[in-house]
């Protein structure tokens, strides 16, 4: 189960590419460090395969949240027991990003798998700056109203996951958030700290999750399926300032069209019932879902949308992809009304950095209602 899966957290929105991909490309079973070794003999690569091994990498990337950022990247790749070599590799990573936008991100991602793989333990630690935008609450909030907010941010997580049986899992989860606007528009929505969330709050709460995850290829699916289910719980008595639920469900299903053409469909859909902080309320836009707004651009209780791609290798390493998506966010279920729904559309470009992997380079353009935006980034949207 990745990083990229769960995306509550602003910074886990706008570089989830280089956390999933700078941990695996570079792990010592990676094609990449695997890559011209087939002359010296299966069993020198399966020693690499085997060392545990230190690594440092910049990142660089773009989105309309941050503009350029630019990082390090450094972790310690291990494996638990050397009774199981084909176990996926454990890792302790540490991160550094700053922005264009004079934001800034440090972060601590351990990942470890234990009794081949039986186990997973997955976390983060993040401590953060972050320069955003609000636009208000709500489907029909306007473009040409946003206001800029400055938030200083922890946020830690804890899962604990089984195997089950092959493809499916459990987890259970601990996720903490400590936010607090440090700097708000004077006159603003936010100023007057009316709307949950504008005041410094915590959060803390608890998460049951299961998922059956059927593909093919985790960074470059061309069949299968990923279907996640999580159920969280926020409450005062475990340190939150607030009380309520959050339920998101997120379907994936990958079918091969004909030779190198794929169709990736995504139907996601996030429910919160009670009174959350602004910072965690459903939402749409950024570069995972309905690309073209800006992150959170539209923000509710509720928020479902619909994804398809076409996704398909025309010359050895390039790729093109084409998708559209539909959804919509609304206070109450029964608001979701179809002549309300917000698009998105868009082409893109793929660069295979890893082509045994399939690992991607995604350049994206994107159109939304009113709204456009450009990615350049890694690894697949959904």
């Amino acid at each position: 189960m990745s990083l990229q899966k769960k995306c509550n957290f602003r910074w886990s929105c706008r570089f989830p590419a280089y956390l999933i991909l700078l941990g695996s490309l570079f792990a010592p079973d990676s094609g990449i460090l695997a890559y011209g070794a087939q002359e010296k003999g299966q069993e020198d690569i399966e020693a690499k395969a085997n060392k545990n091994r230190w690594l440092a990498l910049p990142i660089i990337y773009y989105t309309p949240e941050t503009r350029w950022a630019l990082g390090a990247f450094g972790g310690y790749l291990f494996r638990t027991s050397r009774k199981y070599p084909d176990s996926r590799p454990s890792s302790l990573r540490l991160m550094f990003e700053y922005t264009q936008n004079k934001q800034w991100m440090f972060g601590f991602f351990p990942e470890i798998y234990l009794k081949n793989d039986e186990y997973l333990i997955q976390g983060w630690l993040i401590l953060s700056k972050f320069v955003d935008k609000f636009y208000g609450l709500g489907n029909a909030t306007s473009a040409d109203i946003s206001e800029k907010y400055t938030s200083r941010i922890t946020n830690y997580f804890l899962r604990l996951q089984k195997r089950l049986r092959p493809h499916f899992n459990l987890a259970v989860q601990h996720e903490y958030q400590n936010n607090n606007l440090i700097q708000t528009e004077p006159g603003g929505m936010l100023a007057p700290q009316i709307i949950f969330g504008s005041e410094p709050s915590k959060i803390s709460g608890f998460s049951l999750i299961t998922n059956w995850d059927s593909r093919d290829n985790i960074y470059y699916p061309t069949q299968g399926s990923f279907h996640e289910a999580s159920a969280s719980f926020f409450r005062r008595g475990l340190g939150s300032d607030y009380n309520f639920n959050r339920y998101i469900l997120n379907l994936r299903k990958y079918i091969t069209l004909q030779g190198p053409h794929i169709l990736a469909l995504q139907g996601y859909f996030s429910f919160i019932a009670g009174d959350a902080p602004f910072q965690i309320l459903s939402y749409l836009g950024g570069p995972l879902l309905m690309r073209g707004y800006y992150l959170g651009r539209f923000r509710d209780q509720h928020a479902a949308a619909l994804q398809a791609e076409y996704r398909a290798y025309i010359w050895k390493r390039l790729g093109v992809a084409a998708f559209v998506g539909f959804g919509d966010v609304a206070n109450k279920l029964s608001q979701f009304v179809l002549k309300d729904l917000k698009t998105s559309i868009g082409l893109g470009l793929r660069f295979a950095i890893d082509p045994k992997e399939k690992v991607n380079f995604r350049f994206d353009i994107a159109f939304g209602r009113d709204s456009s935006a450009v990615y350049f980034t890694a690894t697949e949207a959904f």
